[in-house]
């Protein structure tokens, strides 16, 4: 069994959604003179790797406090589309995918973009859901829906219509995650648990990948 950490550092100089405030880490209380050290931390709830909850986007949706710890974890297939650099992922790509979506719990698009966390291109040319595509994965009893850049529409698209599509079919949507090319098999086990807060719209997680042998999934695909 391999773990392998799909998420990005929180720290100060971090890159962040343009428009908003960057997270501040402050040493609250220091060994030398407190006997402990204590950090304050101060930071958006979609900072860095982090789901959104339907709430972010839907007056009437559900925040991450008022799932069960369920809707964290379970199978996920990664899916790899390297070649679509700054285009959409559309619907006939995962039309092909159909039975292996079908048998897992979260959909998950590893597009490389990740590499270029840290870098102004990170906020530029990153691949997205089309409309249609993001429709047909609500078709699906998905859990979730994950991608390694900083949003499923683009910065400039007004309305944020994949966010609404899959966030109205109670699905959670992780963004910013990474290393998605350091999971050998299509399937893994997924977790990405939020900070348990009140009315929460989104949070940071510590996302994971367990990579097991084949067989362990033979019961699920």
């Amino acid at each position: 069994m391999k773990i392998i950490d799909l998420s990005h550092t929180i720290q100060a100089d971090m890159p962040v959604f343009p428009g908003t405030a960057p997270p501040m880490l402050e040493a609250a209380h220091d060994i030398a003179r407190h006997g402990f050290s204590e950090t304050m931390l101060h930071m958006l709830s979609h900072t860095g790797t982090h789901i959104d909850a339907p709430s972010h986007m839907l007056p009437q949706g559900k925040n991450l406090d008022d799932f069960p710890i369920e809707q964290f974890f379970g199978v996920a297939l990664i899916i790899d589309f390297p070649h679509c650099a700054g285009t959409s992922i559309e619907f006939k790509s995962l039309q092909q995918m159909r039975e292996k979506i079908a048998h897992a719990e979260f959909v998950l698009f590893n597009t490389g973009h990740s590499q270029k966390w840290g870098a102004k291109e990170y906020f530029a040319d990153f691949t997205t859901l089309s409309e249609a595509a993001a429709a047909y994965l609500a078709g699906f009893p998905l859990k979730g829906v994950g991608i390694d850049a900083v949003s499923f529409d683009p910065l400039e698209q007004s309305g944020n219509p994949v966010h609404h599509i899959l966030l109205n079919k109670g699905m959670i949507l992780i963004e910013n995650l990474c290393n998605l090319r350091e999971v050998k098999g299509e399937y893994c086990m997924f977790a990405a648990l939020p900070l348990k807060y009140g009315g929460a719209d989104g949070s940071p997680v510590r996302a994971i990948a367990i990579d097991m042998e084949t067989k362990f999934y033979s019961d699920k695909i």
